[in-house]
């Protein structure tokens, strides 16, 4: 076998005499990595000098070796350069890997030559050339009845047949503003994300990382040259409280209705710093136009080892969802966002159009039934016109109807400032696009929530059943999820000593109800192991000034307060007055003692269940104060993590 792997090698080689072997495979699943005999010496390239080309091509090619891939996986690295004035994207002279020495080594010789126009008047540039200016990951699956359109298509359906093409536009850590080229991931096989996450994973290591969907997220950006936080285009005001409230419920709807899987995407028109976009690869027949997305915002995945034996492969949907952003074409979330039509969808061939989707959908026939989903359109009235789409995805119910309006009930009670993005109030009436029973010529559609109605099955499931009529203003015999859980201040109270999520598994609700019938009885804080029981006082004194007054008889100083943050193997301590604790303050004391650049970290804070959470905000600051000083600690305590970390 080696021998003949051998053999291959020299084969290829004569055919590319300025290319070398970098690394042989040690191991089953690593790569063949190879690398140019000239690295780092490309004509023309846009780089600064040739030193730095040739300490990117060494981080790659290291990186290269550090991840294993599936059989037929060809990864190559497209660079920027400029000949006679235009600016192109080419992997010639640039380090390129197999996971196999025949297709991969085909396909790499088929596309040598091949250079990728990146001028943003040119919508033909192909997949490199629109990841590199619009600073999105891209991924598609080829199909020779949709992409016909350039030679690098047409390459990749030749005889080495790759299906799949990720590309993943990357930039050096100490400039994350810069595109510095395109890394390509193609294969004949369909479902190769994991290997996405371990390059992804292994450039991080090198100092390089991939531009992702959370970068372009339009939270308040922060300008770490300036240390202040600044809006850019698309800021969206009260975007950060919205989506802390979305987690919150997505994680009640899971666990009480037995949902597989929940997301909240939101519209995002491509515009970069500096107005280089184009048009998606998989939408070049479209006009160039500022292309509208869709990027996942949060989402809520309940899929374990004890889950129905297909609901594990949606975990792949979800993760992919984390990285790439749906374009015009993909699926229910998009239409949604158009039309502002709920959808239901009862059929895994319904979303065949979907590339996400259809990358989780394994090839067997019981599975095709075997999904339903809700895609749903919203508005927050914090952020006004902003839209969120909402999409559920659970195993086949055939009560699904009851499911619906059991769903959005306790979507509506979790997200009491959530309205249809109609305008109209969750819990009316309302009419669902059935994909499940539509076709292109008409498009069919059922009601929920009416005072009195037929059974709205759609028509393949009524067949040889009789129609029902649901009066709703009688109670339902149906047992309905949406029943008020029945958990009185002493069920709650026995479980003091233990931690909130060991009560709330005990008690059998989720820990966001737990928290929820806390507030309700008036109980502050969670009372842990070997800590006092708190009752809220009958009168407090405390003012809307951002300092939080402790209404426990504990003695300590009003005025101040004692912060201690971890970093590495180090413990800095810091005294604030309590009126000026506020977030930004926090950062800039840690900067000074830690000397680490404002931006280049992340805190978190400890509250009272022992996680650490996330502090970005003022609110997370006075949030910090109070989880602390519910549990009676001396000192708050924070942990400072790199970005990376």
């Amino acid at each position: 076998m080696a021998n003949l792997d051998d053999e291959k090698l020299s084969a290829f080689l004569e055919t590319l005499p300025t290319y070398l072997l970098y690394r042989k495979p040690e191991f089953k699943g690593e790569l063949w990595v190879f690398s140019s005999k000239n690295d780092g010496f490309v004509s023309n390239s846009t780089s600064d000098d040739i030193g730095t080309r040739m300490m990117i091509n060494d981080k790659i090619k290291y990186a290269f070796t550090k991840v294993k891939g599936i059989s037929g996986l060809v990864v190559q690295f497209w660079t920027p350069m400029e000949i006679g004035g235009a600016r192109l994207l080419s992997a010639t002279g640039q380090p390129f890997a197999v996971s196999d020495l025949d297709r991969g080594l085909e396909y790499r010789h088929l596309i040598v030559d091949y250079e990728c126009n990146i001028h943003v008047n040119d919508i033909n540039g192909g997949p490199p050339a629109s990841a590199f200016l619009n600073h999105f990951p891209e991924a598609f699956l080829l199909n020779t009845s949709v992409h016909k359109r350039g030679p690098l298509m047409g390459y990749s359906l030749e005889k080495p047949e790759m299906y799949t093409s990720f590309m993943l536009p990357i930039f050096c850590s100490s400039n994350r503003s810069s595109c510095i080229g395109v890394i390509e991931c193609s294969s004949i096989w369909n479902r190769d994300l994991e290997f996405v996450n371990t390059m992804t994973m292994a450039l991080e290591g090198e100092g390089m990382g991939v531009f992702t969907v959370q970068d372009r997220i339009p939270y308040e950006k922060l300008d770490v040259c300036k240390q202040i936080y600044t809006l850019v285009k698309q800021t969206i005001h009260g975007l950060k409280l919205a989506t802390n409230d979305i987690q919150e419920s997505l994680e009640e709807v899971c666990v009480t209705h037995n949902i597989v899987l929940a997301q909240v995407w939101i519209p995002y028109e491509n515009e970069n710093e500096n107005d280089n976009c184009v048009p998606f690869s998989s939408s070049l027949g479209h006009t160039q136009t500022k292309p509208l997305l869709a990027l996942k915002l949060t989402g809520y995945n309940s899929v374990n080892k004890n889950s129905e034996r297909f609901s594990w492969r949606l975990t792949k949907y979800y993760d992919f969802c984390d990285k790439i952003p749906l374009k015009i074409g993909e699926g229910l979330v998009l239409k949604t966002l158009q039309n502002y039509e709920p959808h239901f969808f009862g059929s895994m061939p319904k979303l065949s159009t979907d590339k996400k989707m259809a990358r989780a959908s394994p090839s067997h026939d019981d599975y095709d039934d075997a999904i339903m989903g809700l895609v749903i359109c919203l508005r927050n009235i914090d952020t006004r016109d902003f839209c969120y789409v909402f999409e559920f995805i659970w195993m086949h119910n055939s009560n699904y109807i009851f499911l619906l309006e059991d769903l959005l009930l306790t979507l509506k009670r979790c997200l009491p400032r959530f309205k249809l993005a109609s305008g109209a109030e969750l819990g009316h009436e309302l009419h669902v696009i059935d994909v499940y029973n539509s076709t292109k010529s008409k498009i069919k559609s059922f009601k929920i929530f009416q005072r009195k109605r037929l059974s709205p099955m759609p028509e393949s499931l009524e067949k040889g059943k009789e129609k029902l009529v649901v009066d709703y203003k009688a109670p339902s015999k149906a047992k309905r999820n949406t029943t008020e859980i029945q958990l009185s201040q002493e069920d709650i109270e026995q479980q003091y000593g233990k931690t909130m999520k060991e009560a709330a598994k005990t008690l059998g609700v989720s820990l966001s109800t737990l928290k929820r019938k806390c507030n309700d009885f008036g109980l502050l804080g969670w009372q842990g192991p070997e800590l006092p029981k708190k009752r809220k006082p009958s009168h407090t004194n405390e003012k809307d000034n951002g300092a939080i007054h402790d209404p426990s008889p504990v003695s300590r100083n009003e005025n101040t307060m004692t912060i201690k943050a971890e970093y590495a193997d180090d413990i800095i301590k810091l005294r604030l007055c309590i009126s000026e604790a506020k977030f930004v303050t926090v950062e800039n004391e840690i900067s000074k003692k830690l000397k680490l650049p404002v931006g280049t970290y992340k805190i978190k804070y400890l509250d009272e269940d022992e996680e650490w959470i996330l502090m970005t905000s003022d609110q997370d600051m006075s949030d910090c104060i109070r989880s602390s000083r519910n549990v009676d600690r001396s000192a708050v305590r924070l942990r400072v993590l790199l970005h990376n970390q």
